[in-house]
Parts: structure tokens; C-alpha cells; sequence
């Protein structure tokens, strides 16, 4: 006689000149079935349960034996499932697949196909069913689904609030953009994000919460040591995980209950835009899925301050053209504004200081008109640029404020040096 666990029947008499069916109902006998991490149910046609092993129980967080229950009302699934109408494939080895939300809001993933069982010495078709519970893999996918919906919203700007808005504006919009997302997509309260100087390789701080206000001033350099993690994650463009940090060489303090962290860089292509820093107060809080989805949300910051830096280049590109075609276009005037007004004042020295003192101040505002046409507006004073957006063309310190007098017989020639010198800082 051989106890049987999760059975109708209570014994079985085996004939032991069956050595194969001995050999079956050992391994069922000693539990086996029981112990697989998937819950395995036999169903009848009418999806009627026949037989099921504890692990079905124990998904559905029950100690009822579920014998004789219809599979619908035993599972009750929360998400308007109708088990009952599931087409299940007539070739025994395809299966129908779905996933089921419970209302403790667990998720079980079925596996549902056909198979051929002896009952009462006749071959009868029955459904095999096996089942799993897949409510993490089910919140990854959620997880992965908000942040990929975050990358289209984050920084996605229509073509009127591109020209309504200013870049400190726009900037402002990002930033808030990505605190929403990190507590709301990732669960983060204690986060920095950092920007790289491509000049001087400092990381300038554009966003932080949660974090110490000594931490989040603290100058850092895309440097190997001395730099903390987040130094050494800029200087080799590689996340990095800290399980401990009270024991971690690398670390500077963050936030003052900090225990572990995550740190990865802002990249596009092989170009490092900056570093993006989470800490928590729990030693190893933190798992290579949390490092994944850190980095797979960092590509969508990426992007987007991507797309800003180059709305700003492209606005000042554009303010640089026009400047310059500005420019080209009242040199010539300004310059014969200037020789009949100097012509003029000539013929007027020692005869009318009046109207000398008046064409004295027509060549000096023409000069200062010309002076201002061009001059691009440099970086802002806000807190950061984004990646040092493109300022005007840098002026010749040696040229700047001089006044220069260009003289050619070729008007082209003449045009060409008064843009190019009034550029340098002349007035020419």
C-alpha cells in the first residue's frame, strides 16, 4: 500500500508485476509532484478539476482541497478573465497561454493543453493545466511599460511650445519631468543628477532630492579617485552598484542615512552627458534588475537633454546667422553714414561748434549701432547649461573696443573685413 497526498483515494493496491507503473507511483507517492514550484491541475472537459498537486493550493493561498471545483471558481480571476471560453488548441502538444490577475493582485501565468487519461479502463481526453505565479514578471513589464510611455513624454515638446518657451523654461519643464518620473516609475526619493563640463570635465548638479545640502553642492570631476562613485562612473562611462556603503572605497557621503546606491552614466552614442545617482538607506538595497531599470531610464533622460542641448544650439545657430546677415546688411550704409558725416565735419571744425558737437554724435551712435547688431546672447545665468550650449564667436581681447578703418577699392573686400573684424569686437 502506497499513501497517495493530494488524492481521492486514500490507498492504492499496485500490482508489482508492473515494474514501469510501480516505478510511476513511487515518484507520485513520495510527493514530488507536490514540490515542483508550478501548480499542476487535471481537468476534465468540461475544465471540471479532477486532480491537483499542493503547489496549486498553495499559489491560490488556500488549504481547501479543490477537487471537483470548477476551474473558473476556483482561480476567480479579478481582470473579467472568463476561463470557461478559453479556445484551447485540439493538438496535445500546443498550448493555450494567458496571464490572470487575482484579487490580492497576484498574477498567474496558464498553461493550458489537451492529453489522453485512463479512467475506469476507457481512454478519455483531459485538459492538463500548469500554473505559476508571474506577478513579478508581470510588474518588470508594468515597470518597463511606464518608463518607455516616460521617454515619450519627457521632453516631448510641440512646435509651439518650442518657439513659446525659453531654454531656461525648457529646462525647467525637463527637470520637473524627471523627478515625477523617478518616484512615480522607479519608487526613488533620494536621487542626483549631474551634468559633464565637456571643458573642464566637472559634473555640475542640474536636479536633486532628497539628498544633503553639502552633497548636493560638493564640486565633483569625471575623475578615477577622489570623486566618489559618481566621479568614477563619469570617468569610466560603466554603472556601478554599491551594496555597502559604509565599506565602499569609492564613496562619498550622498545622503546622511544612506546604506547603498546606484550610479549611472547619461550617455549618447559614446559621448557622456553626465551621471544619474540613487541612494537608499537599507544595505543591499539594491539588485541587478533595480541597476537595468536605472539604466534603461537613464537612456529616455539622455534623450531628452539631448534634444534640449541641440534646440539650444540650433537657436543659437540661427541667432548667429541672422546676426551676421544683419551685420552685412547695414555695413555698408553705417560706413557712408560715417564718411559724410566725417566729410561734413571737416569742412565744419572752427566754423560751428554746434553743429560740429551734433555730427560728433552721429558717427558715435552709428558706431554704437553697429557695435550692438550681432550680439548673440551668451549662456544664461541659470544653474547649468545644458552641456555648454554654443555662446556667440568668442571676441579677440586684443581687438576688442579698437577702431579700425578699413580702406580698399573693392566693396566686397571692405564687407567682408567689417564682418569679420566687427566679430572680433572692433569698430570698424
Amino acid at each position: 500500500d502506497v499513501k497517495l497526498p493530494d488524492a481521492s483515494a486514500d490507498f492504492v493496491i499496485v500490482d508489482s508485476s508492473e515494474p514501469q507503473l510501480m516505478s510511476d507511483l513511487q515518484v507520485f507517492a513520495m510527493g514530488l509532484l507536490s514540490e515542483l514550484p508550478d501548480g499542476i491541475v487535471l481537468l476534465d472537459e468540461n475544465l471540471n478539476i479532477l486532480w491537483h498537486n499542493t503547489t496549486f493550493r498553495q499559489l491560490l493561498r488556500t488549504a481547501e482541497l479543490m477537487v471537483g471545483q470548477q476551474l473558473q471558481d476556483a482561480i476567480r480571476p479579478a481582470d473579467g478573465t472568463d476561463l470557461r471560453r478559453i479556445a484551447i488548441p485540439a493538438n496535445p502538444h500546443a498550448a493555450a497561454q494567458l496571464t490572470v490577475r487575482r484579487e490580492d493582485r497576484s498574477s498567474l501565468g496558464l498553461r493550458l493543453a489537451r492529453t489522453t487519461i485512463n479512467l475506469e479502463g476507457n481512454d478519455k481526453q483531459a485538459l492538463i493545466l500548469t500554473i505559476r505565479d508571474v506577478s513579478h514578471q508581470v510588474l518588470e513589464k508594468q515597470k518597463q511599460d511606464a518608463i518607455y510611455r516616460a521617454g515619450l513624454e519627457m521632453g516631448n515638446l510641440t512646435a509651439e511650445e518650442v518657439t513659446a518657451m525659453s531654454h531656461e523654461e525648457r529646462v525647467m519643464l525637463l527637470k520637473d519631468q524627471i523627478l515625477q518620473f523617478t518616484q512615480e516609475v522607479l519608487g526613488y526619493d533620494t536621487f542626483e543628477v549631474r551634468l559633464s563640463d565637456p571643458e573642464t570635465s566637472e559634473l555640475l548638479p542640474l536636479l536633486e532630492y532628497g539628498m544633503d545640502p553639502d552633497a548636493s553642492v560638493r564640486a565633483l570631476y569625471a575623475m578615477e579617485t577622489g570623486n566618489g562613485v559618481t566621479g568614477f562612473v563619469a570617468h569610466s562611462k560603466r554603472s556601478y552598484l554599491c551594496a555597502d556603503t559604509q565599506n565602499d572605497p569609492l564613496y562619498l557621503r550622498g545622503a546622511t542615512d544612506a546604506r547603498s546606491s546606484l550610479t549611472v552614466p547619461l550617455m549618447i552614442r559614446d559621448s557622456l552627458l553626465g551621471t544619474f545617482n540613487v541612494e537608499s538607506p537599507g544595505a543591499l538595497s539594491f539588485n541587478q534588475t533595480d541597476l537595468d531599470f536605472l539604466t534603461l531610464f537613464s537612456r529616455v533622460v539622455a534623450s531628452s537633454l539631448n534634444q534640449l542641448q541641440l534646440l539650444a544650439a540650433e537657436k543659437v545657430h540661427s541667432e548667429t546667422e541672422n546676426s551676421d546677415r544683419l551685420r552685412r546688411e547695414i555695413s555698408k550704409p553705417s560706413d557712408e553714414i560715417l564718411n559724410a558725416a566725417t566729410w561734413i565735419l571737416e569742412r565744419y571744425i572752427g566754423h560751428d561748434p554746434d553743429v560740429c558737437d551734433r555730427l560728433h554724435l552721429i558717427t558715435d551712435r552709428v558706431r554704437k549701432i553697429t557695435g550692438y547688431v550681432g550680439n548673440v546672447p551668451g549662456k544664461s545665468d541659470g544653474t547649468i547649461p545644458l552641456n555648454k550650449t554654443p555662446s556667440q564667436r568668442p571676441p579677440r581681447k586684443a581687438l576688442v573696443g579698437k577702431r579700425v578703418l578699413v580702406v580698399d577699392q573693392d566693396s566686397a573686400a571692405r564687407d567682408d573685413a567689417h564682418n569679420l573684424l566687427g566679430q572680433m569686437g572692433c569698430e570698424v
